[in-house]
């Protein structure tokens, strides 16, 4: 049997062909990609290195970092200087140039202050480095040279402590921190790291949380949280309060199921103005709701061939994007009036996909796919 093979395809606007790149290493499993919005490069975690391409696809080099006596690649972002941000299952965060020179070792492994123990998500903001130390509870903050500064949370359940942090977003004012094994999003005060409120709870009723695995926070502070578990999608206010649900629901005008979709893409996406689309891969339907949660139309994918709808995206050129693992397609709607533009993929010309499950797009209108197959 042929192995599967992971890859890259760069695709136009209009679904023309660019390039593509094929990962024929003893790894080919992609957990995650970021892309240089100044130079155009991809780099991508294969767990075990990070594949860089040009902005056309083209395979440049393959960094490893075994030297460096870490083990598997668990995180990689991109700081605001374009640096790399890796985190590594070994405990170990480490940060180097694009072109692979080593920077600084944010922390080491253990428990003591400074030290972490499976580091998830790590986020910058004004050169320094907030990392979700998950096997020690707490969130972690180092200088952009590596020094620790300041450690909050601490292992439980009561207000400003953590059991399993994973995720982490910073605006102008506040740190919202997504603890996956308590079931909420705790919300600090950025200058005091005070917990001011929490969104969400353990449960299966109206705004609990089964199994939250990301968070997206809108311009005006109203907090998305997804349930991979059961396929909600949670929207809470500011002050953390739930507003409304996106999944099945007790309100059937808004039933829909995410469950077989997000435990794999880990997002919806939303416009430019608070939109929210995603995909129900159960019912082929595309749904769309404005910021308010009101039900705007949806799509029955069958009227243009889709069987399963399954990863979408805004791309700056404000077109939908959908991808269809099934039939190995790629999907392009006005995102206004529902049209299909266009699709591609399968077998049209060189531009060939086998199971194609993310989608991106840049501010020029190319379009990054993440094929498997």
């Amino acid at each position: 049997m042929t192995p599967a093979h992971f890859r890259f395809l760069l695709i136009r606007s209009d679904g023309s062909y660019i390039n593509s790149f094929s990962d024929d290493s003893k790894y080919p499993i992609i957990y995650n990609f970021v892309i240089n919005d100044e130079t155009g490069e991809i780099y991508a975690n294969d767990g075990f290195n990070i594949l860089v391409l040009d902005s056309r696809g083209k395979f440049l080099r393959k960094m490893n970092f075994a030297e460096f006596d870490v083990w598997k690649i668990l995180s990689l972002t991109l700081d605001s200087n374009k640096n790399l941000l890796l985190s590594f299952m070994d405990g170990k965060v480490l940060s180097f140039t694009k072109d692979r020179k080593f920077i600084e070792n944010i922390g080491i492994a253990g428990e003591g202050l400074g030290e972490l123990k499976n580091p998830e998500e790590v986020a910058e903001d004004n050169g320094n480095y907030y990392v979700c130390d998950s096997g020690n509870s707490r969130i972690q903050i180092f200088d952009k040279f590596g020094n620790f500064i300041k450690t909050f949370g601490k292992r439980g359940t009561k207000k400003g402590e953590f059991i399993h942090p994973i995720r982490i977003s910073i605006s102008d004012d506040k740190i919202y921190v997504l603890d996956d094994y308590a079931c909420r999003v705790s919300v600090f005060d950025k200058l005091t790291k005070d917990e001011i409120l929490s969104a969400g709870e353990s449960g299966i009723q109206y705004g609990k949380l089964l199994l939250p695995t990301s968070i997206a926070v809108a311009s005006s502070g109203e907090i998305f949280v997804l349930d991979s578990s059961v396929g909600l999608v949670h929207k809470f206010n500011p002050d953390g309060i739930p507003i409304f649900n996106f999944g099945m629901t007790l309100d059937i005008s808004r039933r829909f199921s995410l469950s077989a979709i997000f435990p794999f893409t880990g997002k919806i996406s939303i416009d430019k103005e608070d939109n929210i689309y995603a995909t129900d891969v159960y019912d082929n339907l595309i749904y769309k709701f404005d910021k308010f949660g009101n039900l705007l139309g949806f799509l029955y994918c069958g009227d243009y061939g889709i069987k399963s709808p399954f990863g979408i995206c805004i791309g700056k050129d404000e077109k939908l994007y959908v991808t269809d693992e099934s039939l190995s397609k790629i999907f392009v709607f006005d995102k206004d009036s529902g049209g299909l533009l266009f699709s591609f993929g399968s077998n049209d010309g060189e531009t060939i996909l086998n199971s194609p499950w993310g989608v991106a797009a840049d501010e020029e209108g190319n379009i990054y796919v993440a094929d498997s197959g």
